[in-house]
């Protein structure tokens, strides 16, 4: 159910997936817009793929753009609507990294969906830092509860 209700922006993106740290990769929805939004992600330390030298791996990317876009979904639901469903990330397409991704980074996430089919949803996803465009690539999401 879609929200008629603006939120309040920063919405904290704890409580809307049901990542927990140091799994929860995104921070908090700046704006949402039809069929997306944009989040901010800051990555830190403990994060499962970052390093000693304070890189973070590539991959990390791609679930940021996945949770970026659970958050989305979630922020999207009519207040006091049931707990957000999962999702899973079933696959990637062309998603290319331009720079590295460091801790302490202050990521601008935007994704938006440019398909839906049976639960089954294609993902734009761009990570941007201070202006710059870091990576850029689709994902593709199963929402279990979005095909029933």
């Amino acid at each position: 159910m879609a929200r008629t209700v603006p939120p309040r922006f920063p919405l904290p993106a704890a409580g809307l997936i049901p990542h927990a740290a140091p799994m929860l990769l995104v921070e908090e929805v700046l704006e949402l817009r039809e069929g997306g939004g944009v989040v901010r992600a800051c990555p830190r330390s403990d994060w499962p793929l970052a390093g000693s030298d304070g890189e973070v791996a590539a991959e990390a990317g791609v679930e940021v753009a996945a949770q970026a876009y659970a958050a989305v979904r979630s922020a999207a639901l009519e207040p006091g609507a049931l707990a957000p469903s999962l999702g899973y990330l079933v696959g990637v397409q062309d998603f290319r990294m331009a720079g590295l991704l460091r801790v302490g980074d202050d990521l601008r996430v935007e994704v938006s969906t440019v398909g839906e089919f049976a639960g089954f949803a294609v993902v734009e996803a761009v990570l941007g830092r201070g202006g710059q465009e870091l990576a850029r690539g689709r994902i593709k999401v199963w929402i279990p509860e979005a095909g029933a």
